[in-house]
């Protein structure tokens, strides 16, 4: 039988822990604490101002980010992502790509409850969360524009940005496997990934930065630097082994 790589560590990493967690609890310190927050909501209106009012000024430009917030255009950008992981020798070997993938989708199992957590917490706050784009008069609705399916420029519960959560924790795995410029290039795609949302008013920058950046980090830490991605990735391996096997002797694969 095929030994499994060791592509997740099977031990507990404390000290990564503990700096995923400080760093996270650093960025929502910063937008709990009420100087900080009047900060972030300095930048939020500045940056959101900055992207979104030239909008209605030019039809074409709006018609292509109202585009780029359509569902369908989600599972384009995944697909990016996916095939990013999957190509051989840019950060895994053809048999630990599998295994990789499972990781990522055992971390983001874990976001998903901690997004689910931290929704009702601040609902139970009564914290204001509201898309930038429901907040502030001026805002371009992009929704008023097009009746396009499934096109999301506008929450009630904006934070944390679920969006650029899930692009952070892509993006922290293959940072751990990626050096120099495919760094870059990792970190460069989840900005412009990021940015749809921002410009059509779903989600502010402390809405990414802050609310998403905090499920990332601890997402991370709780999945890569614990023994759960090396258990979740071989669980899934068991599972769908037997279809690897049959599809290698019935199927014309390349090594």
């Amino acid at each position: 039988m095929e030994e499994s790589p060791r592509l997740f560590q099977s031990k507990w990493d404390w000290r990564a822990i503990l700096y995923c967690h400080l760093g996270a609890f650093v960025l929502m310190a910063s937008w709990l604490w009420l100087p900080g927050r009047t900060a972030w909501e300095k930048i939020d209106y500045a940056l959101f101002a900055r992207l979104n009012f030239p909008l209605a000024h030019d039809s074409s430009l709006a018609l292509f980010w109202a585009l780029t917030n359509v569902r369908l255009c989600d599972i384009f950008v995944g697909a990016i992502l996916l095939l990013i992981m999957c190509r051989h020798n840019w950060f895994f070997h053809n048999n630990e790509i599998r295994y990789a993938i499972f990781g990522l989708a055992g971390i983001l199992l874990l976001s998903l409850v901690l997004r689910t957590g931290l929704h009702h917490l601040l609902a139970f706050s009564h914290w204001d969360t509201r898309s930038p784009s429901l907040k502030y008069d001026g805002a371009v609705r992009l929704t008023h524009l097009f009746h396009f399916w499934k096109l999301k420029d506008g929450s009630h519960d904006a934070f944390p940005g679920d969006h650029t959560g899930v692009l952070m924790i892509w993006g922290l795995l293959l940072s751990v496997y990626g050096r120099h410029w495919k760094l870059f290039a990792v970190w460069l795609l989840v900005m412009l990934f990021s940015l749809p949302r921002l410009v059509a008013g779903a989600h502010s920058i402390s809405d990414d930065l802050v609310g998403g950046g905090f499920i990332a980090l601890v997402s991370f830490a709780w999945g890569f630097y614990t023994p759960f991605t090396f258990w979740f990735s071989n669980f899934c391996d068991s599972l769908t082994r037997p279809v690897i096997r049959w599809a290698h002797l019935h199927l014309p694969l390349k090594e």
